[in-house]
């Protein structure tokens, strides 16, 4: 439950059952003072260069509301049928199987010939902090023989894509493509995961790509009330 075990999770509850309604108070005096919040005054009102446009004229559409098309008479003549819900047994419909020691589950795509991979592993931006970046760097760089265009190219002819997710505590790569493609799609993506090549120029891209997310977020009304109810 939210990245955590279920020991975790329990001695959560229970810490939160030995706070009083005293405690809470406590810490809101000690928390809240009068010189360590902000306050925000919103003016309301018509700005002095308000434009007002004029309301075009629109035309009344006439309805006809009693004939109906053929395809309309014989579309209410089909009956349909009653829809009953299906209770899934997971263990029967997940297959479960070992790949050099690991555990694999899967569920074969009956519906289209496409395929989604997810690999996970127990490790996120907890045990590595820096593993974010990393992640995040994969966009720019290639591998000894091929530039990140290249690599991409590779994946984008396959009809293949893959995203590296990093969490709080743990990490998930997600390949997703052609069904007949997963092989291809695969060993290209762990080629690029094994024989990554940066340099400065790759650092400064991203650090290039992260200051103008850090400037768009600082201009969004939403990132800033969602920043100021985080600080206080």
């Amino acid at each position: 439950i939210n990245e955590l075990d279920c020991a975790g999770e329990l001695k959560y509850m229970q810490a939160l059952q030995k706070i009083t309604k005293k405690d809470v108070i406590d810490f809101a005096k000690r928390t809240f003072k009068d010189n360590n919040y902000v306050l925000i005054k919103k003016q309301q009102g018509e700005p002095d260069d308000y434009v007002k446009v004029e309301k075009p004229q629109i035309t009344p559409v006439s309805l006809n509301r009693k004939d109906q098309s053929d395809f309309s008479k014989e579309l209410a003549k089909v009956k349909t049928e009653e829809i009953s819900p299906q209770f899934i047994d997971f263990k029967k419909a997940i297959d479960f199987s070992e790949i050099n020691g690991q555990r694999f589950a899967f569920v074969k795509n009956e519906e289209t010939d496409l395929f989604e991979l997810d690999i996970i592993w127990e490790v996120g931006k907890r045990h590595f902090r820096d593993l974010g970046i990393a992640a995040s760097m994969l966009d720019f760089v290639g591998t000894d023989t091929k530039s990140a265009e290249e690599s991409a190219l590779d994946l984008f002819q396959l009809g293949s894509s893959f995203k590296l997710s990093v969490r709080e505590q743990s990490t998930v790569l997600k390949i997703e493509g052609l069904d007949y493609n997963l092989k291809a799609s695969w060993e290209t993506v762990l080629d690029l995961l094994k024989n990554a090549k940066g340099n400065e120029q790759v650092y400064q891209r991203l650090v290039a790509q992260t200051a103008k997310a850090r400037r768009d977020q600082r201009d969004n009304k939403d990132a800033i009330k969602r920043a100021l109810v985080t600080y206080a």
